[in-house]
Order: structure tokens, then C-alpha cells, then sequence
């Protein structure tokens, strides 16, 4: 633990939801459900842009998300899958008003906003509410900086359920004005039975859609969740941190480089599968992580876990943001 934080903070309890088994279907894919409510865009570099403040979105957007053993979220079908990938596709062409077109089919809008805090003009693709306040089906929010500083996503699979790592996240892509920003849309045990809505351990979700979609050899992804050191007693006493690149092997300079400066400002980090006794959370069977590594090579994607007791104090995860964030900037691939 951060020793600063370590005596204040110690013995705090992870809020995780209790899973009940639950059901999902296939969406109606090819059922009409009227046009986007997006605003129509004659002229896209023309059109009104509101000012917004990421942070203050991403709490209405965790208040929308679908809640663990409500049985509530439904596994996408293939047309939809494509949809979207032809979405973001779209989106990165500077097309956003036929990508809204795409995903409002799928009760999706995608539209400009300019970041308060950065003067970022950024793409939004965010689910509609339902009439119970919540999202339709949980498929996640995506954001796109079109004009990135920083050749890195950030990639959040378990909201709510991994206590503020939806706030460290959103942070951290605002702040290092990365490239996407990719949120589940529904908590990891919405539909728990197999994993269904765990987007981390499906395939069948539109996040993987998108992740895959987005994976380039130019791009590192930081994948940020969260632990309680309690449920791993194997690993060092006082852990804050756990890096990976999903495999535990074939690490280049970067991870080993990023724990030595999370140990310099305080914490007590490793590298799975490289460090002394860290051989725990390394992410080894996420689904991202495997098709990152497919697809651009082993060192794109990276496992941050992160300890609750850090995800506690804001104070002491935004310490630690600043930190990946000068990484980031110094260990462009």
C-alpha cells in the first residue's frame, strides 16, 4: 500500500454485488425501433458541440449501468456485433453521423462533445436509457479523441463491480488525452452463469467488437482493475499494484520500467511473472488481452490490478494516474 495512505486506509471492505444466475438472449437484431435521437447533422464540422465534464458523465452513465442478478443484460447477435464495427470504423473516418445511423438501430447515439476540462472535441457512443432509468441491453460506452495525444485506450470491463476503477479510468483517458476509452455497460455478474456479461471473459460482446476493432502495433491498452489484497494472500504483503501483459513472459523495457516508478512514488508494485512472488492477477485469460496479442503482438495490452485500498482515496489513485500518465507519454510504441 501507498505508505502514506497505508494506516489510514487499511481494513476497508470491497463493495461487490451478490451474482445470481441469470438469463440472456440474442437481440432483436433485425426488429425496427424508429430513428437515433441524436440531433441530425446537415453539416458535421458545423454542428453544435456541448461542453461536457467526462467525470460528471461517467457517474449518469454507472447510475444507467445494468446491475448484478437483475438477468437483465442481453448478449448481442453477429449483426449487431458488425454494426458496431462498422461503426467505429466510421467514427474514424470522421463520419459520425453514419455511424449514429449504424448503432441507432440498437437504441445506440453517437455524437460530439467537448471536454471541459481538456477543450477536447471527442465521439461519444452511448446506449439510450429504458424506461426503468437503466440501458436496454448494458453493450458499454465508448469514446474516441480523434485528435489523441497519447497513442493508448483505456479499457474499464469491470464498473461498480471493481469499485472505482470506472473513476480511474475515465481519469486517466481524460487526462492523458488518450485515443478510446471503452466501459462494460452492465456489472461483471449481471448475467453470471458462464460468464455471459463479464466482458472480460465473453466474446460475444460489443466491447470485444470494439477492442478488436481498435487493436493496432502503435497502441498500447491499459486495462484497469481491482483486487483486495485479503483474497491473495500469496502475493506480498502491502501489494498496491499487480502489471501484466497477460502472458507473464516476453516483457519488453515498459512494464518492468512502469513498476519501478509506481515503487518510486510510493507503492509496493510487481510484474507478473517477472517480479519475485508476484505470479497472481495477471489477466491471463481476459479476452482483450488474448486478441490484442493476436492480432498487434505480445506488449500492446497491459493488466493493471490495482489494490481496493488505492481505489479507496482519491487522493491516492489520482497519484497514481499521474504516474501512468507520464509513462504513457515516455513509452510511446
Amino acid at each position: 500500500m501507498h505508505r502514506s495512505y497505508r494506516s489510514v486506509l487499511r481494513g476497508g471492505a470491497l463493495l461487490v454485488a451478490a451474482a445470481l444466475a441469470g438469463a440472456c438472449g440474442d437481440t432483436p437484431d433485425d426488429t425496427p425501433v424508429g430513428p437515433s435521437r441524436a440531433a441530425p447533422l446537415a453539416n458535421e464540422t458545423e454542428a453544435v458541440i456541448p461542453s461536457v465534464n467526462l467525470r460528471l458523465v461517467m457517474d449518469t452513465i454507472t447510475r444507467g449501468m445494468i446491475a448484478d442478478s437483475t438477468h437483465e443484460y442481453y448478449a448481442p447477435g453477429s449483426t449487431a456485433m458488425n454494426r458496431f464495427r462498422q461503426a467505429v470504423d466510421s467514427v474514424m473516418a470522421g463520419k459520425i453521423s453514419v455511424a449514429d445511423s449504424l448503432v441507432g438501430h440498437h437504441f445506440y447515439d453517437v455524437y460530439r462533445v467537448r471536454e471541459s476540462t481538456t477543450g477536447d472535441t471527442l465521439v461519444i457512443f452511448r446506449e439510450r436509457l429504458a424506461a426503468n432509468d437503466t440501458v436496454r441491453y448494458g453493450w458499454g460506452t465508448y469514446i474516441f479523441n480523434p485528435r489523441a495525444a497519447v497513442r493508448a485506450d483505456i479499457h474499464v470491463n469491470h464498473p461498480i463491480s471493481d469499485q472505482h476503477t470506472e473513476d480511474i479510468g475515465i481519469e486517466l483517458y481524460r487526462d492523458c488525452r488518450c485515443r478510446w476509452f471503452l466501459v462494460a455497460g452492465a456489472e461483471r455478474d449481471a448475467n453470471p452463469q458462464f460468464m455471459v456479461s463479464d466482458v472480460a471473459h465473453a466474446t460475444n460482446t460489443i466491447f470485444q467488437a470494439v477492442s478488436t476493432r481498435l487493436a493496432a502495433a502503435n497502441v498500447r491498452v491499459v486495462s484497469v482493475h481491482g483486487f483486495v489484497e485479503a483474497g491473495h494472500p500469496d502475493l506480498p504483503d502491502g501489494v498496491d499494484q499487480v502489471i501484466s501483459n497477460g502472458v507473464g513472459s516476453g516483457y519488453g523495457a515498459a512494464e518492468p520500467n512502469l513498476r519501478g516508478r509506481l515503487e518510486d512514488g510510493g507503492w509496493e508494485a510487481g510484474v507478473f511473472g517477472l517480479t519475485a512472488d508476484y505470479d497472481e492477477l495477471g489477466g491471463t485469460t481476459n479476452v482483450q488481452g488474448m486478441s490484442w496479442r493476436s492480432i498487434a503482438g505480445v506488449g500492446r495490452w497491459m493488466h493493471l490490478e490495482i489494490e481496493q485500498n488505492v481505489r479507496g482515496s482519491t487522493t491516492a489513485w489520482r497519484a497514481m494516474n499521474a504516474v501512468i500518465q507520464d509513462w504513457l507519454a515516455d513509452n510511446p510504441l
